[in-house]
């Protein structure tokens, strides 16, 4: 933000049209590349089960000007491909758990919730449209907590030259897996929030299109 408007690279949702923009901003505009896409949940009547409650999605990568969008460039696949999810395996430390101590209690509002223990803040799938197709967003990776150090050990590997797998995560990824959970965001919700004898995390994460 800056002069309290969004400027950089950030995303917006539209939660009651269903619509996002997740990209370049300039003083509170969508200026330049983005990611534009809007979502419809399909009603209870069109079947039952978590395929029934998928929502029909559609986003492209486009050119904006000054808020307006100005050309689509590509398709943008919000369900990732095959062989884009990235695995991120965290453990937590002392200092991990002490944080999840000092935290415990806290809130960080209605839009997000804090799992200290793993350095993670993310929407609450209530209020964010992640949660209507089951993934949580990320909104803030804290500095020096377990995702963090995690993200700078591979940025560490690839300064170093070493062919690693995966890749840094940014602020707004999507988290599709936790410790093997999927389809069921508040199951997923229940597992990242757990604190008690854990010592590591498995995810499945998507990085937001400015990767």
């Amino acid at each position: 933000f800056e002069a309290g408007q969004c400027h950089g690279i950030g995303r917006c949702e539209w939660v009651m049209r269903g619509t996002w923009y997740d990209g370049e901003w300039v003083h509170g505009a969508q200026h330049g590349m983005g990611e534009a896409g809007s979502l419809r949940v399909p009603s209870k009547e069109r079947g039952q089960g978590a395929a029934a409650r998928m929502p029909a999605m559609a986003a492209h990568i486009c050119r904006m000007e000054k808020g307006e969008r100005q050309e689509n460039l590509a398709v943008s696949h919000v369900i990732p491909e095959h062989g884009t999810m990235i695995s991120v395996e965290l453990h937590a430390n002392s200092q991990d758990r002490a944080l999840c101590q000092a935290a415990a209690g806290s809130a960080l509002g209605d839009m997000q919730q804090l799992a200290p223990l793993w350095g993670i803040a993310f929407g609450n799938a209530e209020e964010w449209l992640g949660g209507k197709f089951n993934v949580l967003i990320i909104t803030r990776i804290l500095d020096g907590g377990a995702l963090s150090r995690w993200s700078a050990a591979k940025k560490a590997e690839r300064r170093a030259g070493h062919g690693v797998e995966g890749e840094p995560i940014l602020a707004n990824a999507m988290i599709w897996k936790v410790n093997g959970i999927s389809g069921d965001v508040d199951a997923m919700v229940r597992e990242l929030l757990e604190t008690d004898g854990r010592q590591k995390l498995l995810l499945e994460v998507h990085n937001p299109p400015c990767a």
